[in-house]
């Protein structure tokens, strides 16, 4: 997986005095339907609910794959499936993120 962390990340997470930053990324599977989801924010998640730690930069990003099929009740964390690419950004103190899978 590609992982771009644009410039701005790292300045705007030391203003909130953290050096990490967490993605949440989700693919839900509906009526043929594929719909994504990405979830930024600062600080560290925790490795022992399936997130994934690696250093870009000066940013320690942890992430993790979420997959909720239809029917299911609750979403599933898994490494079968992962973007191909993972853009994160800022937008003055927010945080926002993107994945591609093709």
């Amino acid at each position: 997986m590609e992982i771009d962390v644009r410039p701005g990340v790292a300045e705007a997470l030391a203003k909130v005095r953290e050096g990490s930053l967490s993605v949440d990324l989700t693919l839900q599977m509906c009526g043929g339907l594929v719909i994504k989801d990405a979830v930024a924010y600062p600080g560290p998640s925790d490795e022992e609910a399936g997130f994934r730690v690696v250093r870009v930069g000066d940013v320690d990003l942890y992430w993790r794959q979420r997959l909720l099929v239809e029917g299911a009740s609750s979403a599933s964390v898994t490494d079968r499936v992962r973007p191909r690419r993972l853009e994160v950004r800022t937008d003055g103190d927010a945080f926002s993120a993107e994945a591609s899978y093709a």
